[in-house]
Protein backbone atom coordinates (compact mmCIF):
# COMPACT_ATOMS: atom_id res chain seq x y z
CA UNK A 1 0.00 0.00 0.00
CA UNK A 2 2.91 2.36 0.75
CA UNK A 3 4.28 1.78 -2.74
CA UNK A 4 1.00 2.68 -4.46
CA UNK A 5 0.61 5.86 -2.38
CA UNK A 6 4.27 6.74 -2.93
CA UNK A 7 3.77 6.76 -6.69
CA UNK A 8 1.96 10.10 -6.29
CA UNK A 9 5.11 11.67 -4.85
CA UNK A 10 8.19 9.61 -5.69
CA UNK A 11 7.94 7.05 -8.46
CA UNK A 12 11.46 5.65 -8.02
CA UNK A 13 10.95 5.14 -4.29
CA UNK A 14 7.55 3.53 -4.88
CA UNK A 15 9.05 1.19 -7.47
CA UNK A 16 11.88 0.27 -5.11
CA UNK A 17 9.45 -0.66 -2.31
CA UNK A 18 7.25 -2.56 -4.76
CA UNK A 19 10.24 -4.63 -5.92
CA UNK A 20 11.09 -5.42 -2.30
CA UNK A 21 7.48 -6.52 -1.73
CA UNK A 22 7.75 -8.83 -4.74
CA UNK A 23 11.01 -10.37 -3.51
CA UNK A 24 9.70 -10.90 0.03
CA UNK A 25 6.39 -12.38 -1.16
CA UNK A 26 8.33 -14.82 -3.33
CA UNK A 27 10.57 -15.77 -0.43
CA UNK A 28 7.58 -16.50 1.85
CA UNK A 29 5.49 -17.90 -1.02
CA UNK A 30 2.60 -15.46 -0.52
CA UNK A 31 0.79 -15.45 -3.89
CA UNK A 32 -1.79 -12.84 -2.86
CA UNK A 33 0.79 -10.20 -1.94
CA UNK A 34 2.89 -11.13 -4.99
CA UNK A 35 -0.04 -10.59 -7.38
CA UNK A 36 -0.92 -7.26 -5.76
CA UNK A 37 2.70 -6.03 -5.86
CA UNK A 38 3.12 -7.07 -9.50
CA UNK A 39 -0.05 -5.19 -10.41
CA UNK A 40 1.29 -2.03 -8.73
CA UNK A 41 4.65 -2.48 -10.42
CA UNK A 42 3.04 -2.67 -13.85
CA UNK A 43 1.54 0.78 -13.33
CA UNK A 44 4.89 2.19 -12.21
CA UNK A 45 7.22 0.65 -14.78
CA UNK A 46 8.74 2.64 -17.64
CA UNK A 47 6.67 2.32 -20.82
CA UNK A 48 8.47 0.63 -23.74
CA UNK A 49 9.85 2.70 -26.61
CA UNK A 50 8.31 2.29 -30.09
CA UNK A 51 9.98 -0.57 -32.02
CA UNK A 52 11.95 -1.63 -28.96
CA UNK A 53 14.56 -4.35 -29.63
CA UNK A 54 14.84 -7.36 -27.27
CA UNK A 55 18.20 -6.02 -26.04
CA UNK A 56 16.67 -2.61 -25.25
CA UNK A 57 13.72 -4.29 -23.59
CA UNK A 58 15.95 -6.41 -21.34
CA UNK A 59 17.95 -3.36 -20.27
CA UNK A 60 14.76 -1.38 -19.57
CA UNK A 61 13.20 -4.23 -17.59
CA UNK A 62 16.38 -4.71 -15.56
CA UNK A 63 16.50 -0.97 -14.83
CA UNK A 64 12.91 -1.25 -13.56
CA UNK A 65 13.98 -4.30 -11.51
CA UNK A 66 11.45 -6.41 -13.39
CA UNK A 67 13.56 -9.55 -13.15
CA UNK A 68 10.77 -11.89 -14.22
CA UNK A 69 10.43 -9.81 -17.40
CA UNK A 70 14.18 -9.95 -18.04
CA UNK A 71 14.25 -13.72 -17.62
CA UNK A 72 11.28 -14.44 -19.87
CA UNK A 73 12.48 -12.02 -22.57
CA UNK A 74 16.01 -13.46 -22.60
CA UNK A 75 14.72 -17.03 -22.77
CA UNK A 76 12.61 -16.06 -25.79
CA UNK A 77 15.60 -14.69 -27.71
CA UNK A 78 17.10 -16.84 -30.46
CA UNK A 79 20.47 -15.10 -30.46
CA UNK A 80 22.03 -15.29 -27.00
CA UNK A 81 25.60 -14.49 -28.01
CA UNK A 82 25.63 -11.00 -26.49
CA UNK A 83 27.78 -11.27 -23.32
CA UNK A 84 26.31 -8.11 -21.79
CA UNK A 85 22.77 -9.45 -22.10
CA UNK A 86 23.86 -12.79 -20.66
CA UNK A 87 25.35 -10.97 -17.67
CA UNK A 88 22.10 -9.03 -17.17
CA UNK A 89 20.10 -12.27 -17.44
CA UNK A 90 22.39 -14.00 -14.93
CA UNK A 91 22.11 -11.12 -12.47
CA UNK A 92 18.33 -11.14 -12.89
CA UNK A 93 18.20 -14.85 -12.01
CA UNK A 94 20.35 -14.22 -8.93
CA UNK A 95 18.40 -11.17 -7.74
CA UNK A 96 15.10 -12.93 -8.42
CA UNK A 97 16.27 -15.79 -6.17
CA UNK A 98 16.10 -18.32 -9.02
CA UNK A 99 19.18 -19.94 -7.52
CA UNK A 100 19.08 -23.33 -9.25
CA UNK A 101 18.92 -21.63 -12.66
CA UNK A 102 21.48 -19.02 -11.67
CA UNK A 103 24.25 -21.46 -10.67
CA UNK A 104 25.06 -22.81 -14.18
CA UNK A 105 24.91 -19.31 -15.67
CA UNK A 106 27.22 -17.82 -13.04
CA UNK A 107 29.47 -20.86 -13.49
CA UNK A 108 29.89 -19.93 -17.16
CA UNK A 109 31.07 -16.47 -16.12
CA UNK A 110 33.36 -18.01 -13.51
CA UNK A 111 34.93 -20.42 -16.01
CA UNK A 112 35.74 -17.54 -18.34
CA UNK A 113 36.84 -15.13 -15.61
CA UNK A 114 38.12 -16.52 -12.29
CA UNK A 115 37.02 -13.66 -10.05
CA UNK A 116 36.04 -13.72 -6.40
CA UNK A 117 32.70 -12.04 -7.10
CA UNK A 118 31.56 -14.95 -9.31
CA UNK A 119 32.66 -17.61 -6.81
CA UNK A 120 30.86 -15.70 -4.04
CA UNK A 121 27.58 -15.65 -5.97
CA UNK A 122 27.79 -19.39 -6.66
CA UNK A 123 28.40 -19.93 -2.94
CA UNK A 124 25.49 -17.66 -1.98
CA UNK A 125 23.16 -19.60 -4.30
CA UNK A 126 24.19 -22.93 -2.78
CA UNK A 127 23.88 -21.57 0.77
CA UNK A 128 20.33 -20.39 0.03
CA UNK A 129 19.41 -23.74 -1.54
CA UNK A 130 20.79 -25.56 1.54
CA UNK A 131 18.11 -23.77 3.58
CA UNK A 132 15.41 -24.14 0.94
CA UNK A 133 15.85 -27.82 -0.03
CA UNK A 134 16.38 -29.71 3.22
CA UNK A 135 16.63 -33.11 1.51
CA UNK A 136 19.78 -31.94 -0.32
CA UNK A 137 21.20 -29.77 2.46
CA UNK A 138 24.45 -31.76 2.76
CA UNK A 139 25.20 -31.39 -0.97
CA UNK A 140 24.47 -27.66 -1.12
CA UNK A 141 26.44 -27.00 2.08
CA UNK A 142 29.43 -28.81 0.57
CA UNK A 143 29.21 -26.67 -2.59
CA UNK A 144 28.72 -23.46 -0.60
CA UNK A 145 31.81 -24.18 1.50
CA UNK A 146 33.88 -24.95 -1.60
CA UNK A 147 32.97 -21.73 -3.40
CA UNK A 148 33.12 -19.46 -0.34
CA UNK A 149 36.68 -20.66 0.20
CA UNK A 150 37.53 -20.14 -3.49
CA UNK A 151 36.02 -16.65 -3.29
CA UNK A 152 38.18 -15.93 -0.25
CA UNK A 153 41.35 -17.14 -1.96
CA UNK A 154 40.61 -15.15 -5.11
CA UNK A 155 39.70 -12.00 -3.19
CA UNK A 156 43.00 -12.37 -1.36
CA UNK A 157 44.88 -12.46 -4.65
CA UNK A 158 42.87 -9.49 -5.89
CA UNK A 159 44.00 -7.52 -2.83
CA UNK A 160 40.46 -7.21 -1.45
CA UNK A 161 41.19 -7.98 2.19
CA UNK A 162 37.72 -7.18 3.55
CA UNK A 163 36.01 -9.39 0.94
CA UNK A 164 38.56 -12.13 1.61
CA UNK A 165 37.80 -12.05 5.34
CA UNK A 166 34.02 -12.07 4.82
CA UNK A 167 34.10 -14.98 2.35
CA UNK A 168 36.29 -17.13 4.62
CA UNK A 169 34.03 -16.29 7.57
CA UNK A 170 31.01 -17.44 5.55
CA UNK A 171 32.83 -20.69 4.74
CA UNK A 172 33.54 -21.18 8.44
CA UNK A 173 29.88 -20.56 9.30
CA UNK A 174 28.82 -23.13 6.69
CA UNK A 175 31.19 -25.72 8.20
CA UNK A 176 29.82 -24.93 11.65
CA UNK A 177 26.29 -25.33 10.25
CA UNK A 178 27.31 -28.66 8.73
CA UNK A 179 28.13 -29.98 12.22
CA UNK A 180 25.34 -28.02 13.94
CA UNK A 181 28.04 -26.20 15.93
CA UNK A 182 26.41 -22.76 15.93
CA UNK A 183 23.41 -24.08 17.86
CA UNK A 184 25.65 -26.06 20.21
CA UNK A 185 27.77 -22.98 20.95
CA UNK A 186 24.66 -20.85 21.56
CA UNK A 187 23.21 -23.50 23.89
CA UNK A 188 26.48 -23.84 25.80
CA UNK A 189 26.87 -20.06 26.23
CA UNK A 190 23.27 -19.84 27.41
CA UNK A 191 23.97 -22.54 29.98
CA UNK A 192 27.10 -20.76 31.22
CA UNK A 193 25.21 -17.48 31.48
CA UNK A 194 22.47 -19.20 33.44
CA UNK A 195 25.03 -20.71 35.82
CA UNK A 196 26.71 -17.35 36.42
CA UNK A 197 23.35 -15.70 36.98
CA UNK A 198 22.39 -18.44 39.39
CA UNK A 199 25.65 -17.98 41.32
CA UNK A 200 25.08 -14.23 41.69
CA UNK A 201 21.48 -14.73 42.82
CA UNK A 202 22.38 -17.35 45.42
CA UNK A 203 24.82 -15.36 47.55
CA UNK A 204 22.71 -15.90 50.66
CA UNK A 205 22.58 -19.64 50.00
CA UNK A 206 26.37 -19.66 49.54
CA UNK A 207 26.90 -17.81 52.83
CA UNK A 208 24.56 -20.19 54.59
CA UNK A 209 26.33 -23.26 53.17
CA UNK A 210 29.71 -21.78 54.13
CA UNK A 211 28.53 -21.18 57.71
CA UNK A 212 27.10 -24.70 57.87
CA UNK A 213 30.39 -26.23 56.70
CA UNK A 214 32.48 -24.16 59.12
CA UNK A 215 30.17 -25.06 62.00
CA UNK A 216 30.40 -28.75 61.16
CA UNK A 217 34.20 -28.59 60.95
CA UNK A 218 34.33 -26.99 64.42
CA UNK A 219 32.13 -29.76 65.68
CA UNK A 220 34.46 -32.37 64.17
CA UNK A 221 37.53 -30.82 65.79
CA UNK A 222 35.86 -30.83 69.20
CA UNK A 223 34.26 -34.24 68.90
CA UNK A 224 37.16 -36.16 67.39
CA UNK A 225 40.19 -34.38 68.83
CA UNK A 226 41.75 -37.56 70.25
CA UNK A 227 40.17 -40.21 68.07
CA UNK A 228 39.77 -41.21 64.44
CA UNK A 229 36.85 -39.68 62.59
CA UNK A 230 34.20 -42.25 61.55
CA UNK A 231 33.46 -42.72 57.79
CA UNK A 232 29.89 -41.34 58.02
CA UNK A 233 31.20 -38.02 59.42
CA UNK A 234 33.80 -37.79 56.64
CA UNK A 235 31.04 -38.49 54.11
CA UNK A 236 28.87 -35.71 55.59
CA UNK A 237 31.77 -33.22 55.51
CA UNK A 238 32.46 -34.02 51.84
CA UNK A 239 28.77 -33.60 51.02
CA UNK A 240 28.74 -30.14 52.65
CA UNK A 241 31.92 -29.17 50.77
CA UNK A 242 30.40 -30.28 47.46
CA UNK A 243 27.19 -28.37 48.20
CA UNK A 244 29.21 -25.18 48.73
CA UNK A 245 31.23 -25.70 45.52
CA UNK A 246 28.07 -26.28 43.48
CA UNK A 247 26.45 -23.11 44.81
CA UNK A 248 29.59 -21.10 44.11
CA UNK A 249 29.73 -22.38 40.51
CA UNK A 250 26.07 -21.49 39.99
CA UNK A 251 24.65 -24.99 39.58
CA UNK A 252 23.24 -27.75 41.72
CA UNK A 253 25.47 -30.59 40.69
CA UNK A 254 25.99 -30.14 36.96
CA UNK A 255 29.33 -28.29 36.98
CA UNK A 256 31.34 -31.37 36.01
CA UNK A 257 28.93 -32.10 33.17
CA UNK A 258 29.25 -28.50 31.96
CA UNK A 259 33.04 -28.81 32.00
CA UNK A 260 32.86 -32.04 30.00
CA UNK A 261 30.47 -30.55 27.42
CA UNK A 262 32.75 -27.51 27.11
CA UNK A 263 35.77 -29.67 26.38
CA UNK A 264 33.78 -31.71 23.87
CA UNK A 265 32.58 -28.54 22.14
CA UNK A 266 36.13 -27.16 21.95
CA UNK A 267 37.27 -30.41 20.32
CA UNK A 268 34.48 -30.17 17.72
CA UNK A 269 35.35 -26.53 16.97
CA UNK A 270 39.02 -27.47 16.58
CA UNK A 271 38.03 -30.17 14.09
CA UNK A 272 35.84 -27.73 12.12
CA UNK A 273 38.60 -25.08 12.02
CA UNK A 274 41.10 -27.71 10.80
CA UNK A 275 38.63 -28.65 8.04
CA UNK A 276 38.45 -24.99 6.99
CA UNK A 277 42.25 -24.80 6.75
CA UNK A 278 42.28 -27.97 4.64
CA UNK A 279 39.64 -26.48 2.33
CA UNK A 280 41.71 -23.30 1.92
CA UNK A 281 44.84 -25.28 0.97
CA UNK A 282 42.82 -27.40 -1.51
CA UNK A 283 41.34 -24.26 -3.09
CA UNK A 284 44.78 -22.68 -3.49
CA UNK A 285 45.93 -25.83 -5.31
CA UNK A 286 42.85 -25.86 -7.58
CA UNK A 287 43.23 -22.20 -8.46
CA UNK A 288 46.94 -22.22 -9.36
Amino acid sequence: SYASKGSLFNKDKALSFTNKAIQISKAINNKKILASAQKIKKSLSTPPKPSETPAQKIKRLYSDEDFDGVISTYKGMKDKSDKTLHLIYTNALYKNMNYKEAIPEISKLYSADKKGKHALKIADCNAALAKRIRSKKAYYLKEAIKYYVEAGVLYGREGKKSNNKNAILKAKNMIYDKYNLSKKIAAYNKKLKSQKSSASKNQEAIKKADRELKRFKRYLRREYRDMEMPPYEIKKRKALEKKLRDLQSGNTGGSSKADDSGKKLQAEMKKANAELETQIQMAKTRLK
